[in-house]
């Protein structure tokens, strides 16, 4: 994943008044956090960061270019981003400061792929996580990964672990999370369930 340049000013004053005027300017507020460091505050240009953003997603890795100061390019990546409730504005934006050389944990969007057997037999297919969080080098960060599900069957379910992960990932959610589950439908699980009793009553 390549890293992006996001121009960037230092903060030299806080508030609330100071706060509005950025964003009435279309900038936001922002800040970034480094285990042990101080934190670093500054603001940047609304609409650049959302364009970063729309392009290489939720885990882009950016490079704040900080204008007029000695502050040096830092790479950082997005932890969270506030936005007004009624306009969708960005209201602060939050970032951890990342090292190339350093595993992060991300949340990865998982793309499901095929038809399920257990739904061509009529199952129902109930997605429960669209998700995973894995652990990787920054740089390694997949935009998503894709999920064959084509050997689902009737009630049968696909689990974290069953997930093949790229080269160089590993995972962090627990492996037995259900992520979908193929269910029969109802009418079919009573028949099943009858069919047993009478069997059980026969012999």
């Amino acid at each position: 994943m390549d890293a992006n340049i996001l121009s960037v000013r230092e903060r030299q004053s806080f508030g609330k008044g100071g706060a509005r005027k950025l964003r009435r300017d279309g900038r936001a507020p922002a800040i970034a956090y480094a285990d042990g460091n101080k934190p670093l505050h500054f603001d940047l240009e609304e609409a650049n960061l959302l364009q970063i953003l729309r392009k290489h997603g939720k885990n882009a890795l950016v490079t704040l270019d900080f204008a007029d100061s000695d502050i040096p390019d830092t790479l950082v990546m997005l932890r969270e981003l506030q936005r007004e409730p009624i306009s969708r504005s960005v209201m602060h934006v939050d970032f951890n400061l990342v090292s190339l050389d350093k595993p992060v944990h991300v949340p990865v969007k998982l793309s499901y792929d095929g038809r399920p057997i257990g739904l061509i037999e009529g199952g129902i297919a109930d997605v429960i996580r669209r998700e995973i969080v894995v652990e990787c080098l920054p740089n390694k960060i997949p935009t998503q990964i894709s999920v064959d599900v084509t050997g689902l069957g009737l009630n049968e379910a696909l689990h974290v672990g069953d997930v093949v992960l790229p080269e160089g990932l590993s995972y962090v959610d627990d492996v037995k999370l259900t992520l979908v589950t193929i269910s029969a439908p109802k009418g079919v699980e009573e028949v099943a369930e009858e069919d047993g009793e009478e069997e059980a009553t026969e012999a």
